[in-house]
């Protein structure tokens, strides 16, 4: 391998590292924002990036600043001995801001985050119409978060033609009337047909085959059901199993459930699961786990580690989590195996050590 091309390569992974770290800041500071993270860990984060007694790296410099758009709003009207602290933060990033030592590009970052403090961190309209053409203030561009994000599509949104090239039975629609001027509705399962797909899952850790699994399903699909439905009941199927079985068998369920979920062009399989449905299934699983771990204490880990599976396969956001724990943590109390909080942490955690 030439020169050139090493260089070119240590480039390139420096940039994947610097956008995950930014990513991962930012994380940080959308968990306090929405109550999941102590201040106090803010505060370790702000004075570790400062370098207190040192000249802060540049990378450090631009993490502090995705840090300060994303928490100072709510750390300024927080309390008093938190007002302070900030204020010290920005006499620091003052003295920085004049450091004619540091490369101008950081020295106008810095600045760009004291003027946006010193307007009650509201963004004047010039800079809005920057942030829109550059994705850079006080956002989150999620495909910079590479370990975290997944190509995902609003749920009221119609199917697309990427979701209908990868789905080819998605196109599938009901017989038309005589007069093709409209269809016919779309049927709902029966209970011969879930029957059928509930059996489908204990074929398949029997035989491994995948076809075996897809039969009833397919036989669904022609029958007239309609796919969402189908997609949802495979899931709910698939999340039940979670306390009932071998660690094992769990996790060669969700296997299955990822290789269905995962869109490759070059596929031929006949039957796709959406994102928009597993994360649906997600939501209203999440929520039982409280109730679940009571009874099957084990369920916690597997939870935990099917999720991560889920984030790292770009399956789902680990932003969505926030907005589902929310959920969680109204189901709380003094009683809980398992807190919104500890779930998220041990989530992170899972995904950092495999990563590693």
């Amino acid at each position: 391998m030439n020169l050139s091309k090493k260089i070119e390569e240590a480039g390139s992974q420096r940039s994947k590292i610097k956008k995950r770290t930014l990513g991962n800041i930012i994380f940080i500071g959308e968990l306090y924002k929405h109550k999941l993270l102590a201040e106090k860990v803010i505060h370790q984060c702000i004075i570790s990036l400062l370098k207190e007694g040192k000249e802060p790296e540049e990378e450090d410099i631009e993490c502090l600043c995705k840090l300060l758009q994303t928490v100072g709003k709510q750390m300024d009207t927080s309390n008093e001995p938190t007002k302070k602290k900030m204020d010290e933060y920005f006499e620091t990033l003052n003295d920085l801001s004049q450091n004619n030592e540091l490369n101008s590009s950081f020295r106008i970052m810095i600045q760009d985050v004291i003027d946006l403090r010193n307007n009650n961190w509201k963004i004047k309209k010039d800079d809005q119409h920057k942030d829109k053409n550059n994705c850079e203030i006080n956002s989150i561009k999620l495909e910079d978060i590479k370990l975290f994000s997944i190509p995902s599509k609003s749920p009221n949104t119609k199917s697309s033609s990427y979701e209908s090239m990868n789905n080819p039975l998605s196109s599938i629609t009901p017989t038309s009337k005589s007069n093709g001027d409209s269809l016919k509705m779309l049927k709902s399962l029966d209970i011969a047909e879930k029957k059928s797909i509930k059996r489908a899952f204990d074929e398949f850790i029997l035989t491994k085959s995948k076809s075996k699994f897809e039969a009833p399903i397919l036989k669904a699909l022609k029958n007239g059901c309609s796919i969402t439905e189908i997609e949802s009941f495979v899931l709910k199927v698939a999340f039940s199993m979670i306390d009932e079985n071998e660690e094992n068998v769990i996790y060669e369920i969700f296997d299955l459930i990822i290789f269905y979920c995962k869109h490759d062009t070059n596929s031929k399989r006949l039957f796709t699961i959406s994102i928009s449905s597993l994360q649906n299934s997600i939501e209203n699983y999440l929520p039982n786990l409280i109730e679940i771990i009571t009874i099957a204490p084990e369920a916690e880990e597997y939870t935990i580690n099917i999720i991560s599976k889920f984030i790292k396969n770009k399956l789902f956001e680990v932003f969505n989590l926030i907005k589902i724990t929310e959920k969680i943590k109204k189901l709380e109390n003094m009683h809980s195996k398992i807190t919104s909080q500890s779930l998220i942490y041990k989530i992170m955690e899972n995904i950092s050590e495999n990563k590693n």
